[in-house]
């Protein structure tokens, strides 16, 4: 795959923006997260008259959540979510971002949003409920008064 990349961007290929997607998807898989940014860099920057289509940020906010930067992954979701808010996976993966900073009520915003778009999908399914115990055991845990002997 990366011999197939590099040949398509050195005929001409490094100005369409989805060779350089497709080369940063192919650089992480290799695991090779820095030459990822690069590519999603440069593929994001060819997109001048219309925003990238959701798989774009779908990697981006994979490769910064890989390189353990969860608040560019976080800005990436959201802004896939206004770009984008037909896409239910879009909205399944911010809910999933969500939870993982114990955002329970975004989590379950979102989830609930990609539901009613997609009621197929089982992992909105699960993010939400998800969402919805984390916001009962916040919810028991905050009205448990603490006992005194």
């Amino acid at each position: 795959a990366r011999l197939v990349i590099d040949r398509a961007l050195g005929a001409g290929g490094s100005t369409d923006p989805l060779i350089q997607l497709q080369a940063a998807i192919v650089s992480m898989r290799l695991g090779d997260f820095q030459a990822a940014k690069v590519r999603l860099s440069e593929s994001r920057s060819l997109w001048k008259t219309n925003p990238p289509p959701a798989v774009w940020f779908h990697y981006a906010a994979k490769v910064a959540a890989t390189t353990d930067d969860p608040d560019r992954e976080m800005l990436l979701l959201a802004a896939a979510t206004e770009t984008h808010p037909e896409s239910a996976v879009m909205l399944n993966n911010l809910a999933a971002a969500h939870l993982k900073r114990e955002d329970y009520e975004s989590a379950k915003d979102a989830a609930e949003k990609g539901v009613a778009l997609a009621p197929e999908l089982p992992q909105l399914r699960r993010n939400l409920s998800a969402a919805l115990e984390g916001l009962s055991r916040a919810e028991r845990k905050a009205t448990k008064a603490p006992s005194r002997s």
